[in-house]
């Protein structure tokens, strides 16, 4: 159900409100994704298949968390993604992120996880 997590009493300390809501955050996020045998650790920011670790960057970890947790990611929904953290992309950038995660899944073991669908986006 959805509840209260935490009770602070006012007037409260900025630092113990911030310490609350990271424990909690650190709590209530996944920080592994896994389909299909491959994983994905997002606080070591890299891709685990069979066993073997591949880095990756921000954006390709961004990539891979929506394909992970979608069925189809459009091409708009992975460009407004990664453009609302901080920085702007167009859809050739998108391109060659999406060509350098598929080459690194591809060295870990992982080929053909992300599928092009034509004139919608990407999916695994």
């Amino acid at each position: 159900g959805v509840g209260g997590d935490d009770f602070i009493r006012k007037p409260y300390n900025s630092a113990v409100l911030l310490a609350r809501i990271a424990r909690i955050l650190k709590t209530t996020s996944n920080d592994t994704l896994t389909v299909r045998g491959l994983t994905l650790d997002l606080p070591g920011m890299r891709a685990v298949f069979g066993g073997v670790a591949g880095e990756l960057t921000k954006n390709e970890v961004r990539i891979l968390r929506c394909l992970m947790q979608k069925d189809i990611c459009t091409r708009e929904e992975l460009i407004e993604d990664l453009w609302t953290n901080g920085m702007y992309i167009d859809g050739n950038t998108l391109y060659v992120n999406i060509g350098r995660l598929r080459e690194k899944l591809g060295q870990i073991g992982a080929t053909d996880f992300i599928r092009t669908v034509r004139g919608v986006g990407y999916r695994l």
